[in-house]
């Protein structure tokens, strides 16, 4: 892209595709693969900052859950036996690997490796 080009969008983007294509960049930055891009059924590794986090019911089984947007997408860390985990919380960047599958229609990796990166 030139850099005229690159001056116009920036200057008639939103905020949230901004933000967006930074989070994008930092993903990749980390070695990750867009969330985008993923299919189910695949190891994969991405990255990016937590937006949400679910603790279990009561009812349910002990799960937290934490959902990772990288700008081309969302994926739900499940962390199965756990209430919380320590340093995921939102605004956290994370890099998490694992196999991915889907959840309800959503993407989602189940007990996944994973690492803090700082800002």
């Amino acid at each position: 892209m030139s850099w005229w080009r690159r001056t116009v969008h920036r200057l008639t983007a939103s905020t949230e595709e901004l933000e967006a294509e930074d989070r994008m960049r930092e993903a990749v930055a980390a070695g990750a693969s867009p969330i985008g891009t993923i299919e189910p059924r695949q190891r994969v590794v991405i990255a990016g900052r937590i937006r949400d986090v679910r603790p279990a019911t009561i009812r349910q089984s002990k799960r937290f859950e934490a959902e990772v947007d990288d700008g081309t997408g969302t994926v739900t860390l499940v962390f199965l036996g756990r209430r919380s985990v320590d340093g995921v919380t939102p605004g956290a960047r994370v890099k998490a690997a694992g196999r991915l599958c889907l959840l309800d229609g959503a993407k989602a990796i189940f007990n996944p490796r994973y690492e803090l990166l700082s800002d």
